[in-house]
């Protein structure tokens, strides 16, 4: 974790973010950590539950940070996650926290909706793993799957479990150090090859057998992904999903998997090819799949008694060597782009987001990418001026009236067209996405604030379980730009024309919101009702904005002026087509 600091923040949890990040490429870890997190004292042995309806992926996570060396961590923490897989998957509601059962009841309807295809236990930290830790993850496992088994029969869900220790985050952390972490020599039997070359790269294609790719697997597991972003993401059992539908063509027609198989792209440092009878031996020196971890993870999990077929499986692999960084950096980036297209990718080079990026170079210290991902080292070396696409969008969709959207359908603002166009609508302008993504930001530093606070007030309580309720804070962002005419004390025709009179960075524009965060986020109970006991009915948000705003209304005519300084910050600048 070293260059990490801004994580240290966050205790234990830094260990388990950091896992996360990694993980699944997370671009903004820190509004993933504000709603992610359980963030409570009585969290029932969980301190994370991350739910990804876009991926069909959730993820119920134990943290442990040691502050001195030891053989293992200890495995009562790992234990520990039995209460938490009890309370959760048990679907038990008498003593669970609001903030607890606000996360709880995000997972149950994403299960009862049938969106939720793998559940993945975690017990992370920073120490070496063992067999005792390992032994309680799969007794935890084998509860889980009873539980899901009780409560969702219908749903066919791929449970795991998972210890990430200090062996694994080194294995994690190698993706950024373009470093082939498997050095051992290779002998392939191949049937011919090809080869290519251009300026400081070499490649080689063949074909190797389902079997060898088997046993390259389960000789070196995940150590084979080391420069994979996304390393081998599990079998789902979905017939939509591509691992086991795949899994299908290699048992069932190992004949054709050649024909509907994309194949592979290995790096490896150096190779040379003597011929032996009819066929060819192949010998590489290392071996890192950059491109092809769901083909090999895939075979490479296919049991003693359905592989006969393997022997029949033809895999199409490219050997890949260069001596340039570089270009090594490069055939990274672009090979894993393929392993998993986001919902933003679609909109990369949309007209608006192209208009964005070349706006934001005119933005003090902002990195905004409008969809376009960045490479591996992002995620080690995060850019402190990163704008995460998917939190701007978050932004945007709260502050324009659709925080229900912004929570639980952020792939959907991407996919659906007319739900991308009331996000990022032709006249919105790199100047106001920094207006909206500060407020959401400055929530998120308000949290952190009373989170760490000390002497807790009775109304800092109330706003901090509001806050770490799955969807306050956006909820709360939605209010207050719903408000935005008597908080800046100006007629506004159009909202997207709203921004601050100077060019702000975005962290100076959090901190000009913080005046208003602070004193308005005192009225977030009124909002309670929109996000309890789920985030997602339009009546009753409609209503807790009403609730919001007739509170507000009645500060403002207590002590006219309340946010004047606030108010000369903000102009309405008429909206420009574009």
């Amino acid at each position: 974790m070293a260059g990490r600091d801004d994580l240290a923040d966050y205790g234990d949890n830094a260990v388990l973010l950091f896992a996360l990040e990694l993980a699944v490429a997370v671009d903004d870890i820190h509004s993933v950590a504000s709603t992610a997190l359980t963030d409570c004292s009585n969290d029932k042995s969980c301190d994370l539950l991350w739910v990804d309806r876009d991926t069909g992926r959730a993820i119920l996570a134990q943290g442990y940070m040691s502050q001195r060396s030891r053989a293992s961590a200890p495995s009562s923490k790992a234990a520990s996650l039995h209460q938490a897989v009890g309370w959760i998957l048990g679907r038990k509601r008498d003593g669970v926290p609001d903030q607890l059962q606000s996360a709880a009841d995000e997972l149950w309807a994403a299960m009862d909706e049938g969106e939720i295809r793998s559940i993945e236990l975690w017990y992370c930290h920073n120490l070496p793993e063992s067999s005792n830790v390992r032994h309680e993850i799969d007794s935890t496992v084998n509860s889980a799957k009873a539980l899901t088994a009780q409560h969702w029969p219908k749903i066919d869900l791929e449970i795991s479990g998972r210890e990430i220790g200090a062996t694994s985050l080194d294995e994690m952390f190698a993706a950024t150090q373009l470093d082939i972490a498997v050095e051992d020599s290779f002998e392939f039997r191949i049937p011919g090859y090809f080869t290519e070359d251009g300026k400081d790269w070499d490649a080689l294609c063949t074909t190797i057998s389902g079997r060898t790719l088997h046993d390259l697997y389960q000789n070196h597991k995940s150590m084979l992904f080391a420069l994979n972003v996304r390393d081998y993401l599990g079998l789902i059992k979905s017939d939509k999903n591509i691992n086991s539908n795949m899994r299908a063509s290699a048992v069932e027609q190992p004949d054709r998997f050649f024909a509907y198989n994309n194949g592979l792209t290995i790096l490896t440092r150096e190779w040379s090819v003597r011929r032996s009878g009819r066929h060819f031996i192949l010998k590489i020196d290392g071996a890192s799949i950059v491109n092809g971890a769901q083909t090999t993870g895939v075979l490479g999990n296919i049991q003693e008694s359905e592989s006969g077929a393997l022997d029949t499986v033809r895999v199409l692999v490219r050997f890949v060597k260069s001596a340039d960084r570089a270009v090594l950096e490069k055939i990274i980036e672009y090979n894993n782009s393929q392993n998993r297209v986001e919902a933003a990718d679609f909109r990369s080079n949309d007209a608006t987001q192209d208009r964005l990026r070349r706006e934001f170079s005119s933005i003090p210290e902002a990195d905004y990418r409008g969809g376009r991902r960045g490479g591996a080292r992002d995620v080690i070396e995060r850019p402190a001026n990163l704008i995460s696409t998917k939190t701007a969008a978050q932004a945007l969709a709260c502050f324009h009236g659709s925080p229900e959207a912004a929570y639980h359908e952020i792939g959907r603002i991407w996919s659906d067209n007319d739900y991308y166009l009331r996000t990022f609508d032709p006249k919105v302008t790199a100047r106001h996405v920094v207006f909206c993504y500060s407020l959401l930001k400055s929530i998120e530093s308000h949290k952190a604030l009373l989170t760490e606070k000390q002497d807790r007030t009775s109304r800092d309580e109330q706003v901090l379980d509001f806050l770490r309720l799955r969807g306050g804070g956006f909820m709360l962002a939605s209010a207050i730009a719903a408000n935005m005419e008597s908080i800046a004390e100006i007629a506004i025709a159009n909202p997207w024309g709203l921004r601050f009179r100077e060019n702000l960075s975005p962290a100076q524009a959090v901190l000009r919101w913080q005046p208003v965060v602070s004193s308005l986020a005192s009225f977030s109970s009124t909002l309670r009702g929109a996000v309890v006991p789920n985030f997602r009915t339009r009546p009753r948000i409609e209503s807790a904005l009403d609730e919001f705003s007739n509170q507000l209304s009645a500060l403002i005519s207590l002590s006219e002026g309340a946010f004047a300084d606030f108010a000369s910050r903000v102009e309405y600048a008429a909206a420009v087509e574009h």
